[in-house]
C-alpha cells in the first residue's frame, strides 16, 4: 500500500511552487527565497522539453544525435547537449522569457522571474558555447556581465554555472 504521507508531502511541495508565481509573499529569509528558487530551477530543467514543433522541419531539428525525440528530453539535457539544433534554443530562450516576464513586476523576491530568467540565458549561453551563435542581441561586454550575475546566485546547478562560464569566457574574448 502506498504511503500517504508521502504524497500528501508532495502535493504541499508542489502546491508551494506553483503559489510563487500568485500574489503570495515570499519568506523573509533569503536563504529560504533561494532554497524555493534553487527547486524550481531544477523543477522546470527536469521537465519534458515544452515545446511543440510548428514543422516538420522542426521535428527533425528537435531530433538529438542518438535518435530520440527532443520532447522526449529534458529542458536540461537539451540545453547541456552540443548537438542540440540552435533553432531549438530559441525556442527555449522564447519559453524562458515568457515565465519570467510574468513575474516582472517582482523580478528580484520571485523565484518563478529567476528560474525563467536562467532558462533564457542559459539558451543563449548554450548557443554561443556550443555553436559560436549568439542569439541575443545583448552586446558581448552585457552577456558576460550578465551570467557572471548568475554563476554568482546560490541556486544555480554547478552544469548551469559551467555552461556559463564557458560562454562568459568566450564572451570576454570577444570583448577583449
Amino acid at each position: 500500500m502506498e504511503d500517504d504521507s508521502k504524497w500528501q508531502l508532495e502535493t504541499d511541495r508542489l502546491a508551494r511552487l506553483l503559489s510563487i508565481g500568485e500574489d503570495h509573499e515570499l519568506p523573509d529569509d533569503p536563504a529560504s527565497v533561494d532554497e524555493l528558487t534553487a527547486e524550481l530551477l531544477r523543477k522546470r530543467l527536469a521537465s519534458p522539453l515544452p515545446l511543440a514543433p510548428a514543422s516538420a522541419t522542426e521535428v527533425v531539428l528537435c531530433w538529438s544525435s542518438a535518435g530520440s525525440p527532443a520532447t522526449a528530453r529534458s529542458v536540461g539535457e537539451v540545453l547541456l547537449d552540443p548537438s542540440t539544433d540552435v533553432a531549438v534554443l530559441q525556442r527555449i530562450k522564447s519559453w524562458g522569457k515568457k515565465l519570467a516576464d510574468r513575474q516582472r513586476d517582482r523580478p528580484n523576491r520571485s523565484p518563478e522571474y529567476a528560474a525563467g530568467l536562467t532558462i533564457y540565458y542559459a539558451a543563449i549561453a548554450s548557443a554561443l558555447a556550443f555553436h559560436d551563435e549568439r542569439i541575443t542581441d545583448y552586446g558581448f561586454g552585457q552577456l558576460a556581465e550578465a551570467l557572471q550575475r548568475l554563476i554568482d546566485q546560490p541556486w544555480l546547478s554547478p552544469a548551469v554555472s559551467d555552461l556559463f562560464a564557458k560562454a562568459g569566457r568566450i564572451c570576454q574574448e570577444r570583448t577583449g
